[in-house]
């Protein structure tokens, strides 16, 4: 695809993408952290644990599950834009690829380090976002710390 030819996904359709992913990581959070909380309940129930065992379970737990997000996060984006999709499944029903400058697929370090570079981006409050709506290549500010563009599917139009 030259560059003459390729449609950027502009900042609206990035954001569809994103609530899109929102909604999946929502829906596995809700079923893997519920599990794992009722399992911790029922133990904690089981062996008739006092406040204070309670109050250190449920910290150590919030501490625990902070971390397990993170991770898990993590891997979603990195493992899904890496793989032969290239794409998140909310990308995908946007119909966006995530590509490396040259339009090649990105590899799972240039995807992790597009996942932490959306932390700096966050920490802009909403500017590192909105420059996709300005930039030539359509790049939010973690796209320009990757080195990553996205793409709208050549078959979308």
């Amino acid at each position: 695809m030259s560059e003459e030819t390729t449609h950027y996904a502009g900042f609206w359709l990035r954001f569809l993408a994103a609530l899109l992913d929102g909604l999946v990581l929502l829906a596995g959070r809700f079923i893997f952290f519920g599990l794992l909380f009722l399992m911790i309940y029922a133990v904690l129930n089981l062996f008739e644990a006092g406040e204070w065992h309670r109050l250190v379970v449920y910290y150590s737990c919030a501490v625990i599950f902070a971390i397990a997000n993170l991770w898990l996060t993590w891997i979603y984006y990195a493992k899904m834009e890496s793989s032969k999709f290239q794409a998140t499944l909310g990308k995908m029903a946007a119909g966006i690829l995530v590509c490396d400058k040259n339009m090649a697929p990105v590899t799972f370090d240039r995807a992790t380090a597009r996942y932490f570079a959306k932390m700096i981006t966050n920490l802009t409050l909403g500017i590192g976002w909105l420059m996709a709506a300005f930039t030539k290549r359509k790049q939010a500010l973690h796209d320009h710390i990757a080195g990553t563009i996205l793409i709208v599917k050549k078959n979308r139009y």
